[in-house]
């Protein structure tokens, strides 16, 4: 360490102050694996031993083992409260609030309140009120009600926060047909990595159009409230309607769109 002391002190003309003991912030422990660096740190994140100090014996080793583990999907706090995904049955919600002390509950009620517009007192936690896994009831909404209630109005906050976006379209559907060329790009540069659908016009003339709707997330529901809330922006009236659906066993969505008024 005199030698390294030494030199800063040549190269940098200040005093270098040499710290050579100091407590822990957290217990470590150690443990000899053959098992790939990746799936370490994996278990130990999602089994709550985090957090986990990696050292390498080189800065290249360090880069590439940055690359792995950039691709895991570890189980911690989330950057914004927000809907990932739906899960068979279930709807995955990102808090960014700890399970500690009934603190995501109170995040879920009041996310569920703000995007649903409904009253907290409505919403109500049945089961999981310490669970991960929780069974939420809303009066008078069913899954997919609830799903297309949050996308229809979400979509004026999302309209708001992206102005200088929105003006590139006249209309509901020249929204529709920019999602895979303009909206999604612009959402993976705010959110890298996410996991965006696909849409594939199937038709699109006169007063119809349908698009097929490719997603892990299977969040079809929701992406119909986005488009009927997208309708609700441009002042135009909509029909959304599935005839085909991944929940109903299709192995993908079609969602058809139908301007009534365009009949006319």
């Amino acid at each position: 360490m005199s030698k390294i002391v030494a030199d800063l002190e040549r190269r940098t003309g200040r005093p270098v102050a040499q710290v050579t003991t100091a407590e822990r912030p957290v217990p470590l422990t150690y443990t000899w694996s053959l098992t790939p660096l990746a799936e370490v740190v994996e278990e130990i994140v999602t089994t709550r031993r985090a957090p986990v100090y990696v050292v390498h014996p080189s800065q290249a080793a360090a880069a590439e083992h940055a690359q792995s583990l950039r691709g895991l999907t570890l189980l911690t706090h989330a950057e914004r409260d927000e809907i990932a995904e739906r899960r068979g049955d279930a709807v995955v919600v990102r808090l960014q609030a700890p399970p500690v002390e009934g603190a995501a509950n109170r995040a879920l009620v009041k996310f569920l309140s703000k995007h649903l517009g409904v009253h907290g007192a409505d919403i109500s936690i049945v089961s999981g009120d310490k669970s991960r896994d929780k069974v939420v009831r809303v009066e008078g909404l069913s899954q997919e009600e609830l799903l297309r209630h949050l996308g229809r109005v979400g979509f004026s906050r999302l309209a708001a926060r992206n102005a200088d976006l929105m003006i590139d379209f006249k209309d509901a559907r020249s929204l529709l047909l920019g999602l895979n060329s303009v909206i999604h790009p612009e959402v993976r540069k705010v959110y890298p990595g996410a996991d965006v659908p696909v849409f594939d016009v199937v038709s699109g003339q006169g007063h119809r159009m349908s698009l097929s709707y490719r997603s892990n997330r299977g969040m079809c529901y929701l992406g119909e409230g986005l488009a009927l809330g997208a309708a609700d922006h441009f002042g135009e009236t909509m029909v959304v309607t599935q005839p085909i659906c991944q929940h109903r066993g299709g192995d993908h969505c079609e969602l058809q769109f139908i301007w009534p008024e365009a009949r006319r």
